[in-house]
């Protein structure tokens, strides 16, 4: 049996530098863990140096910008204990967002 792991653009994964596919790969696990912090603080786990349009595209990745533009202070709303509520589902969106983020920020 044979076969080849391909990028989304058909590219072998073979063909690439270790670094440039390296950097494309994150993992989720099943429970996701939201910190007591702002949102903000919570995406940038995966990316200390993202940006917030990075963290806004990672958002818009996994469909929850409208949430976060409801939210009185967006990015910077206190989640966690004392802070918004955050729902099983968009908890994992917004573990899902982490991942996204620093390949939001590569491209910007």
């Amino acid at each position: 049996m044979s076969g080849a792991l391909t990028t989304h653009d058909g590219i072998e994964v073979d063909s690439l530098a270790p670094a440039a596919w390296q950097r494309a790969i994150g993992w989720l696990g099943q429970r996701p863990t939201i910190l007591t912090g702002t949102l903000a603080d919570n995406l940038r786990l995966a990316d200390a140096d993202a940006d917030n349009e990075s963290l806004r595209q990672a958002l818009r990745e996994v469909d929850l910008i409208d949430w976060v533009d409801s939210l009185p202070q967006g990015l910077e709303t206190l989640l966690g204990d004392g802070g918004q509520p955050v729902a099983g589902g968009q908890a994992r969106r917004i573990a899902l967002a982490r991942v996204f983020a620093p390949l939001a920020a590569a491209v910007a």
